[in-house]
């Protein structure tokens, strides 16, 4: 049995693996933003949105923000704001999960057969796998978890997540900038799928 100081060490070693990151990343951006591009401090909104609306299981969605931003800005634009919080968040989660199964009881999910099954056929064609699941609307957290799980490199996971993320990102701002909605038809968006995630989530089962 591991002991209850050991276990607290290592949660703590988890809060910081994403805290200090974050208030360095954030840090940097504002700073950077603020001295070099102020007619874009806007746009840091969209950025910091952009973390927890892809974060491991996140159920708040990234599309209505997307349709907001691009009324006011251009499609490139947004579309690379959105990645770049994207991509850092990937990579939070990335780490975190790594971190996790360190964790006897979390590692404990790989005896699990449905874990065991989706790992191998994960693992058959990664990369395509991962830019069909960031390109489409299909939920992504189950890779967010299988892919660090099965140790397959960083590197290659965040490019997945650029090849796959940029066109869907670039499309819905596109839209947004083409066919600006109104903020009461954004937000009714944002309940519809927001209620849709919590949904999904209740109705999951675990790897059981």
């Amino acid at each position: 049995m591991i002991p209850a100081s050991s276990s607290k060490r290592k949660l703590s070693r988890g809060f910081w693996l994403v805290i200090l990151p974050i208030v360095v990343f954030l840090t940097a951006v504002s700073v950077v933003t603020g001295y070099f591009f102020p007619q874009y401090n806007k746009l840091i909104i969209l950025l910091l949105y952009s973390i927890p609306s892809q974060f491991i299981v996140a159920v708040i969605p990234h599309e209505p923000i997307i349709f907001y931003y691009s009324k006011y800005f251009s499609p490139l634009m947004v579309t690379l704001v959105t990645l770049l919080g994207t991509l850092f968040a990937e990579y939070l989660n990335y780490m975190l999960v790594k971190f996790f199964f360190t964790i006897p009881k979390v590692d404990d999910l790989r005896k699990y057969k449905t874990f065991k099954y989706a790992t191998h056929y994960f693992l058959r064609l990664p990369f395509i796998s991962l830019v069909v699941a960031a390109i489409t609307p299909v939920p992504f957290y189950p890779f967010r978890i299988i892919a660090p799980a099965s140790e397959y490199p960083l590197s290659k996971y965040l490019l997945a997540l650029v090849v796959g993320r940029s066109p869907r990102f670039y499309i819905l701002a596109y839209f947004g900038y083409m066919v600006p909605l109104p903020n009461e038809i954004i937000i009714v968006v944002f309940i519809v799928l927001l209620a849709l995630s919590l949904a999904y989530l209740v109705k999951r089962k675990g790897f059981r």
